[in-house]
């Protein structure tokens, strides 16, 4: 879909979309602008005052220039150069635009940071996402650019040479190197994304096995998926519990990529849990949003989608996803409030509330990680509890971990790609909420406070001492309000923040 030019003069269409930052000061604004209609030999007969004036470079304006043969779109930035905003603008963008563009444009991003090409080429593909997958009555519509055969974007970059100020050399190499891993990033967030938004009746555990499946035969890594017979033979008795009020029955979804040439990196364990859907079991929930609960695997979504990244993107760092794959149904066999069952780690849980089912899950996911693969880190990921969207609302994911250097990468990561997170405490102040009377723990303290720090203290006793473990409660990030719908849908939140913890270890 993309190529690359370095120069305006090498422009072969006749839609062309700039980029146009918004600097701090209004002045240095209007000295980019100019450089722009330079550039573009937009001469005396275009009234280039007035343009220069109403123009303001402010996120989302446009400002269409007709010349004789050429279509030109100012498109502002604004001052905002972040990679989350740069990909929201021209996922924006190219989602609202799509049937009006022609069939190959150029895109201009030489007047952005080099940097912004990566996260650019990301949001342009990220705008051909349809989430309208079983619509009967849909538009029909003369033209959609993502939808022809072969969509065709010219994209022109910046080379910069090497200075005595600046060592990195920015050419055509860096630059393919940008187009690629934005293109593969976006097709793996375009996955985790259909994921979380399928309808359960089609998302179901054997659909997520199938997934993982394909995915690891196209992208070559290996994956193990233990049905419910094995995991009985096992003994994970806490996410065989948690699925025993469905008739689809759960499994354990191994996805594990090697590198073709390790160099003694570290081995990274990811474990997801998997509700394709989470009806909250005896303890049932309200039925106000219960429809959203099909995006009750958004943090295992991320991390598939990550994995798959990995795999694209030939990363030479060995990775293992673990992912509890099960529904939370209500049926005869449904486990109780107060029922005591075992787990894989044979430490027992009394349930007391069936609707705090993920973390039980992850107990068996934990456990199952740390003893088979000895992962020098583990990190587990999940729409776990709604009293993390009360701490922390929809900015940034609840981070609970154990080890301080860790926690550090990834705060970072997370603001590297701006899929925040927020460190809370692991304190052993909150672990009297998960004591239990008749079982080792209980799965809910039944206070109406600290239910995020709770549930990771619970995840906590199951990683038996794992020294780098970290937890990441991301309830409020998986599902928000976006273009690509009326009600909140699929963000693929984990995909960019895991790959680039991952990149830099």
């Amino acid at each position: 879909m993309f190529s690359l030019i370095n120069h305006q003069k090498d422009i072969t269409n006749n839609e062309i979309i700039v980029a146009v930052p918004q600097k701090s000061d209004k002045n240095l604004t209007k000295d980019v602008i100019k450089q722009i209609l330079t550039a573009y030999n937009i001469n005396d007969n275009i009234n280039l005052s007035a343009i220069i004036e109403d123009f303001k470079a402010d996120a989302k304006e446009i400002q269409i220039i007709y010349t004789e043969n050429t279509k030109i779109q100012l498109f502002g930035i604004g001052q905002d150069q972040k990679t989350k905003s740069i990909i929201n603008i021209f996922r924006w963008f190219f989602h609202n635009k799509k049937t009006k563009l022609q069939p190959k444009i150029s895109l201009d991003l030489s007047f952005l940071e080099n940097a912004s090409i990566q996260h650019a080429v990301n949001g342009v593909l990220l705008g051909s996402y349809d989430i309208n997958f079983y619509k009967t009555d849909k538009k029909p519509e003369n033209f959609n650019f993502f939808q022809q055969e072969n969509p065709k974007i010219q994209v022109i970059y910046a080379e910069k040479e090497e200075t005595q100020d600046n060592n990195q050399k920015f050419g055509e190499n860096e630059a393919k190197n940008s187009v690629f891993e934005g293109t593969q990033t976006a097709f793996a967030q375009m996955e985790a994304m259909n994921l979380v938004n399928l309808p359960a009746n089609v998302k179901t555990p054997q659909y997520i096995a199938e997934w993982a499946k394909k995915s690891g035969e196209k992208y070559g890594y290996k994956v193990t998926v233990l049905d419910k017979n094995e995991l009985e033979k096992q003994g994970l008795h806490a996410l065989l519990t948690v699925g025993k009020g469905s008739n689809r029955p759960p499994y354990l979804v191994i996805m594990h990529y090697t590198p073709k040439n390790p160099k003694n990196t570290k081995k990274v364990a990811l474990v997801g849990k998997c509700l394709t859907f989470d009806m909250g079991g005896i303890s049932i929930k309200d039925s106000q949003n219960m429809h959203f609960m099909k995006s009750d695997m958004a943090g295992a979504g991320g991390m598939m989608g990550a994995i798959e990244l990995v795999a694209r993107l030939d990363l030479d760092i060995e990775v293992i996803g673990v992912m509890c794959v099960a529904e939370n149904n209500i049926g005869a066999d449904a486990v109780l409030p107060s029922d005591v069952f075992s787990s894989y780690s044979g430490m027992t849980i009394e349930m007391i509330d069936t609707d705090a089912e993920g973390r039980v899950v992850l107990a068996d996911g934990v456990t199952y990680a740390n003893r088979n693969f000895k992962p020098d880190i583990m990190i587990d990921m999940a729409t776990l509890t709604g009293n993390s969207i009360l701490a922390l609302g929809y900015a940034t994911g609840a981070l609970f971990c154990n080890n301080e250097e860790l926690t550090q990468k990834l705060i970072k990561s997370g603001q590297n790609t701006q899929e925040k997170l927020w460190q809370m405490p692991l304190w052993d102040d909150y672990k009297e909420d998960i004591s239990s009377d008749v079982a080792d723990v209980r799965n809910f303290s039944g206070k109406p406070m600290n239910g995020s720090i709770s549930a990771a203290k619970f995840i906590e006793v199951f990683t038996e001492k794992h020294p780098a473990w970290a937890h990441i409660d991301m309830a409020g990030m998986g599902l928000q309000a976006n273009e690509f719908g009326k009600d909140r849908n699929a963000t693929a939140y984990g995909v960019r923040l895991l790959v680039d913890f991952l990149k830099n270890l």
